[in-house]
């Protein structure tokens, strides 16, 4: 999740329109290129949302390395055929050539680091105050 908020704040940054709202959908690709509400196919779903000149789709495919033997470069491909503007983020883990065997043709690409020690420590210090103050509550 935290690669999710990364490149959102990229892609806001990359857009510099601050006045443009993002409406996340978000696709486990483990299960293919369905959304978890009804189990609708995601052009489906994508054409079901109300047009709006304020509020464009952000799709967040997670999961591009246990995607299987779909051809995601074509599939998005088509869906873009009919939401032209539709920005996506596609989150993995790191794996060489990834990005050539599903086709996919990228205009930005952004990769997070691994967290030093100090990094973790204080990442999970923070979890657990979350946590802690969440069971509180």
């Amino acid at each position: 999740m935290l690669a999710v908020v990364h490149a959102i704040n990229f892609l806001l940054n990359i857009e510099n329109q601050t006045e443009r709202k993002f409406f996340p959908i978000y696709v486990d690709l483990h299960n293919g290129l369905k959304v978890e509400y009804k189990h609708l196919g995601l052009q489906n779903f994508l054409d079901m949302l109300p047009s709006s000149d304020n509020i464009q789709p952000l799709l967040i495919l997670d999961g591009l390395d246990e995607i299987g033997n779909l051809n995601l470069g074509k599939e998005i491909d088509k869906i873009r055929r009919t939401n032209h503007d539709l920005k996506i983020i596609i989150t993995c883990r790191t794996q060489d050539d990834i990005l050539e065997e599903h086709g996919l043709r990228l205009e930005h690409y952004v990769r997070l680091l691994p967290f030093s020690k100090e990094q973790f420590d204080l990442f999970c210090q923070k979890l657990v105050r979350i946590i802690i103050e969440m069971h509180l509550q």
